[in-house]
């Protein structure tokens, strides 16, 4: 059941991260500008996000009761995704995202491809 609170938790980030920058775009900023601010400014919902599920699996990684000891291995490889995923968020989705589109300026014209000499 952790797991896919986790996984809602990794969609939900990429998504503010990804629909943040689109809007920007729409608003006529280039792809860096539109990619450096949308990280600044959800970086903070991002990670309450994350951090919220991390804080409810604390008590499970901390866990000694019973059933804890198959528990703990399988909250720790959940942990470890979720630091990883909000790394991934934060700092590959918007390098990706900038280099599929280009970086271009907003008034800048699309690249030219060469044609073929017929």
């Amino acid at each position: 059941m952790a797991r896919h609170k986790a996984d809602a938790a990794d969609i939900a980030g990429a998504l503010v991260v990804a629909s943040f920058i689109g809007r920007l775009r729409a608003r006529g900023l280039g792809v860096r500008e539109a990619v450096f601010q949308a990280c600044r400014r959800r970086v903070r919902p991002v990670m309450m996000t994350s951090l919220t599920v991390l804080l409810g699996l604390v008590s499970m990684l901390c866990a000694t009761g019973s059933g804890s000891e198959i528990q703990k291995p399988l909250v720790a490889v959940i942990f470890g995704g979720l630091v990883s995923s909000l790394a991934l968020t934060l700092i590959i989705l918007p390098v990706l995202y900038a280099l599929a589109n280009g970086l271009q300026s907003p008034g800048a014209a699309p690249a030219q491809t060469p044609k073929e000499p017929t």
